[in-house]
This record gives C-alpha cells, structure tokens and sequence, in this order.
C-alpha cells in the first residue's frame, strides 16, 4: 500500500468516484516528478480486489473497506507511537510549521 492508493482508498471510502474526479480530489497532493500515475494505482487496487470499476467510477470494494479497517489501526499506532510524548500543543505547532513550511514551497490544499 502506497501513500497514494491509502488517498485514493479514503476518497473512495467517502462515496464512488471518476478517474477525472479522482484526480481533482488528489491533484493538491500531487508530488512532482512521481512516476507513477493514478490508472496505475488504480489498476493495482482493482488487482487486489480492494478497488471495483463499474463503467465509469471506481468504488471501495468490501475487501477493501475491510483492510482500510485494519491498515486504519496501524496508521493510527504508528501516528500514537511517532508523537509518543509530546505535548499536543507542540504536535500542532509542529503540524502547522511543516504545512507553513509546504506552502512557501508552493503547497496548496
């Protein structure tokens, strides 16, 4: 599971979605110079039957709702695990320095 199809699993989590929809939602956390394109994830997600295609919109299949359960509780883990004592008025003075940080380097969400 890459960064991208994590993104792609959460938006489709929400509700169906076009190819050309997809890529509005993701184009804010696009990373230039990245080899591989959204079709690819996609084709990648379809193969482990987490993603279905119906005609024009991709959907969250069950296996896939399902392994977003379980991934979800790592991510979560290793998010308590990386703050793991610190302050939470330093975790969000520190969020917010990386988004300030992005932003000056043309981030835009």
């Amino acid at each position: 599971m890459t960064r991208r199809q994590w993104q792609i699993m959460n938006l489709l989590a929400e509700r169906p979605a076009t190819m050309a929809e997809l890529e509005a939602e993701l184009s804010p956390f696009s990373i230039s110079g990245s080899e591989e394109t959204l079709a690819e994830h996609l084709e990648e997600l379809g193969e482990s039957n987490w993603v279905l295609r119906e005609r024009e919109q991709f959907t969250l299949a069950e296996l896939g709702r399902n392994s977003m359960t379980v991934l979800g509780e790592v991510v979560a883990e290793n998010r308590d695990r990386a703050a793991e004592g610190i302050a939470p008025e330093d975790y969000e003075r520190t969020v917010s320095a990386l988004e300030r940080m992005a932003r000056n380097l043309g981030w835009d969400a």
